[in-house]
């Protein structure tokens, strides 16, 4: 039985990347175009999904494999490897799961290369190898991550265990809300400090040795109330 979860972004926290949209439009050259749409969103002309559906479509007709090739090009942050060997020594008794707006592609390595558990990310459609323009599922800019987690956690049985979070934007914020114990990590804003409870340096090796020590006395103490 699992004793915690951890629940950790992808973008600009398990890589130095910020944004995967924004690579894909900076590596394909549709970086200009796609600024519209973020100010059409920023000042509440467009939804999400809306915007969403913009930014995909600049990449209609697009190969998969270069699409996928791409994403997989991001390396990860310094200090990984004491990142996965944290989830090996605690998977047993951790849930690892990566919550990320961006794309399951990236998900898909944290849990082939780093051992997490499960992933959640935006899938996108493809048809006869090449990509549609449109998403087979999305997560919510603001709610998403917490709703993605929840449904997890309730599919496992595990609604009453408790979650630590690690996050580097306020996009994480509902997500930090609902944590017992909020990390940010790397974070883009100064200001997020104050709404976690613990703030790390941008190397990995920092956040694997706090995320160690959180870990011990969840487990502790959940030993101690048995």
């Amino acid at each position: 039985m699992y004793r915690c979860v951890v629940a950790m972004d992808i973008d600009g926290t398990l890589t130095p990347i910020r944004s995967s949209w924004a690579f894909l439009h900076h590596v394909l050259g549709s970086r200009a175009r796609s600024r519209r749409y973020v100010d059409l969103f920023r000042y509440g002309l467009i939804s999400y999904e809306e915007w969403v559906y913009l930014d995909l479509s600049l990449w209609k007709g697009l190969s998969y494999q270069c699409f996928r090739e791409i994403l997989r090009s991001i390396p990860w942050r310094s200090g990984v490897e004491h990142l996965k060997k944290l989830v090996e020594r605690w998977r047993d008794k951790v849930l690892f799961i990566a919550v990320t707006g961006g794309f399951a592609e990236l998900g898909e390595r944290v849990v082939e290369e780093l051992g997490f558990h499960e992933f959640v990310g935006t899938l996108v459609e493809v048809r006869n190898g090449r990509l549609t323009g449109f998403a087979r599922r999305y997560v919510e800019f603001s709610h998403g991550k917490v709703e993605e987690l929840l449904e997890i956690l309730e599919r496992r049985g595990l609604g009453s265990v408790p979650i630590v979070s690690v996050g580097d934007s306020y996009i994480d914020r509902e997500l930090f809300e609902i944590s017992d114990i909020s990390i940010a990590f790397c974070p883009e804003d100064p200001e997020l400090a104050k709404i976690v409870n613990l703030v790390v340096n941008c190397d990995l090796r920092s956040l694997a040795s706090v995320l160690n020590q959180v870990i011990k006395y969840i487990v502790n103490e959940h030993a101690l109330r048995k």
